[in-house]
């Protein structure tokens, strides 16, 4: 029964102690200035550039190739590849008289 009433005691009376250099550490006045580098998720600006300019080229690349593998479809060949400046003429499709059965 002593015992629980001087726990009881000993931990009602323990003050409540702010640490408050925790976070910080020494720092010599000679040591080299650095800063930490910003990064999102782990990633840097600099690995962050060098994807995009990657992913840019793959999406370049890929909407490219969408772009004339659907080149035959004719809402796509009407209304984007014959608005092309250079080769917009070769996309043209005509029935010739003869083979129109009306």
């Amino acid at each position: 029964m002593r015992l629980h009433a001087l726990t009881r005691r000993a931990l009602s009376q323990q003050p409540v102690v702010a640490r408050r250099f925790a976070s910080t550490s020494y720092r010599s006045p000679f040591a080299p200035k650095y800063k930490t580098q910003f990064n999102l998720y782990g990633i840097t600006q600099d690995q962050l550039w060098n994807v995009s300019f990657i992913g840019g080229g793959m999406a370049a690349s890929l909407g490219f190739f969408a772009l004339f593998f659907f080149a035959d479809v004719p809402r796509v060949s009407v209304d984007i590849m014959q608005k092309l400046p250079l080769i917009g003429h070769k996309f043209k499709r005509e029935i010739a008289p003869e083979d129109n059965p009306f």
